[in-house]
């Protein structure tokens, strides 16, 4: 498991993006598992810095990576909001609507999710499939 923070400013939604891709290639996986995991990063860590209080100034957020047999976890740590609400998962924006779609994409890609709300910080984790090719030059 590894885990960067990352200061509270809409620049570092990229930071995280490309943090999460270069952990997960040097680890061997499939360009499409790590596409998806940036797209959640990038998602999640939009939502932390729009909805608490790591958009303030100030403010920052962790992500954190962790590689298992079959699957990749990401998550990313927000520093909570005054009214300790959670991302509200399942809910379905009008198509036509600008926001709100983020959790939908995430749900879409992850097996599943979990969301640990505590005093003061929320962490958002995305379960992903995990894509590494088999060895190769084994013949038999």
């Amino acid at each position: 498991m590894t885990t960067k923070r990352f200061a509270g400013l809409p620049g570092s939604v990229a930071l995280a993006r490309a943090w999460v891709h270069t952990e997960l290639a040097k680890r061997g996986v499939e360009p499409d598992a790590i596409d998806e995991a940036t797209l959640v990063v990038s998602e999640l860590g939009t939502n932390a810095l729009l909805h608490t209080r790591s958009g303030e100034v100030g403010g920052t957020f962790t992500v954190t990576v962790e590689i298992q047999p079959t699957r990749a976890l990401v998550s990313v740590t927000d520093q909570g909001n005054d009214t300790q609400s959670t991302p509200r998962w399942g809910q379905h924006p009008d198509p036509l609507d600008e926001h709100g779609h983020g959790l939908q994409l995430v749900a879409a890609m992850a097996e599943t999710w979990t969301t640990i709300l505590a005093d003061d910080h929320c962490t958002v984790t995305a379960h992903l499939p995990l894509l590494i090719p088999a060895q190769r030059g084994r013949e038999r």
